[in-house]
């Protein structure tokens, strides 16, 4: 994608000069739901592991959880917040003339762009896409509707951020489109720029430690040009966002995202399902447009419902936690070094992982590295 070819990002759209003011006045409101048993040393301390809750026993849980539709901060019990539920925050924020159709405009740039440049089918053997089969996907294309979803980031290979020379790059949804469809992906953002300001003017409000780090590393990399499509608001914070059309999603924890930080989620469309459940709390949210969620979502077990009829259109703004604090990748920075290789670890455990795998491969004599005469003694002590 040549971003210098594309048009400039999105200007900040004008705000409503009281939203501050309000903004306070309706989080001191908000009722504040204790999740019975939680606490926050348990929940961010703990190891973020896979669940192995499958998206039907997720669904058939539901079923007995109440559901919550009206603004909301779910808390530990020592009162740390772990999902917030924000209504009309948009129309808080912006004055009518923005707000009043911005939801059509949204919709009407998904539109095109997913037929334009549809939507990719979601990997079958990656758990947050077991709520939809990719039978389903195939129906609703057959009948016209749009299924299916993009990621638009900045973010490492999997699994490549500690290797040696390794450079964040932006996502193979923006950087394989064809120029059509670059531009369709371009006017997508731009149509969304205000949703994204919106968001993380509220982001500064619930957390403004947590934001003033994400922000800042949002200006770095839109300072150097690193955004794409992304460059949208001089107020912004996330570096990703998926875009999921009319899909839902399978339990799971967005272990690469900052841990102890937030996803947003924005919805546009006309549905009924789709909840976003949290099977482990025993919340179901009915979240409609015009509302922003906010939820840890790297600590808290998470997926969407079935999607009963119409369409429904998902925006999740994310940041990758190695994107906030990049790894360093030089060897002679890293607290832990391998001494039979070039490579270096910025903990214990990593460097451990990384010894059991070459041991693996010495063992199968596909390598002989340099240092190998003390590797047998080395790693007795990791």
């Amino acid at each position: 994608m040549d971003s210098q070819a594309m048009p400039p990002p999105a200007t900040d759209a004008p705000v409503r000069d009281n939203f501050s003011t309000e903004a306070d006045r309706i989080l001191a409101s908000i009722p504040r739901r204790k999740i019975p048993g939680l606490i926050w040393d348990s929940l961010s301390n703990g190891p973020i592991t896979r669940s192995k809750l499958t998206a039907e026993e997720a669904q058939t849980m539901s079923e007995e959880f109440s559901t919550t539709e009206d603004s909301v901060v779910f808390t530990t019990e020592d009162g740390e917040p772990v999902i917030y539920l924000l209504n009309d925050a948009f129309q808080v924020y912006f004055p009518p003339e923005i707000t009043d159709d911005l939801h059509a405009r949204v919709t009407s740039s998904i539109d095109r762009l997913a037929k334009g440049y549809p939507p990719k089918m979601p990997k079958e053997n990656d758990k947050r896409n077991q709520g939809t089969k990719q039978s389903r996907i195939e129906e609703l294309r057959e009948k016209g509707q749009h299924a299916g979803d993009y990621h638009f980031a900045r973010w490492y290979e999997t699994g490549r951020s500690n290797e040696p020379g390794a450079s964040h790059r932006l996502s193979t949804d923006i950087v394989s489109a064809k120029p059509h469809q670059e531009t369709l992906v371009y006017e997508f953002f731009r149509e969304q720029a205000p949703m994204s300001q919106g968001i993380c003017k509220w982001f500064e409000k619930i957390d403004p430690s947590m934001y003033g780090k994400y922000h800042k590393r949002y200006t770095d990399l839109a300072n150097a040009d690193e955004l794409g499509p992304l460059r949208q608001s001089s107020q912004g914070a996330f570096t990703g966002l998926v875009l999921l059309l009319n899909i839902n999603v399978g339990p799971h924890k967005d272990r690469g995202d900052v841990k102890y930080g937030w996803v947003a989620t924005t919805l546009v469309g006309n549905w009924t399902g789709g909840h976003v459940i949290f099977p482990d709390f025993g919340i179901k949210i009915n979240q409609k447009p015009g509302q922003i969620l906010f939820s840890r979502a790297a600590l808290a077990l998470h997926c969407v419902g079935l999607i009963e009829c119409g369409y429904r259109y998902c925006m999740t703004h994310f940041t990758k936690a190695n994107i906030l604090v990049p790894p360093l990748q030089n060897k002679d920075d890293k607290a832990f070094p391998c001494p039979a290789c070039e490579r270096g670890f910025s903990s214990k455990t990593n460097l451990s992982r990384h010894w059991h795998n070459l041991e693996k491969a010495i063992l199968e004599k596909k390598k002989q590295p340099d240092g190998i005469h003390d590797f047998v003694e080395l790693r007795k002590g990791v």
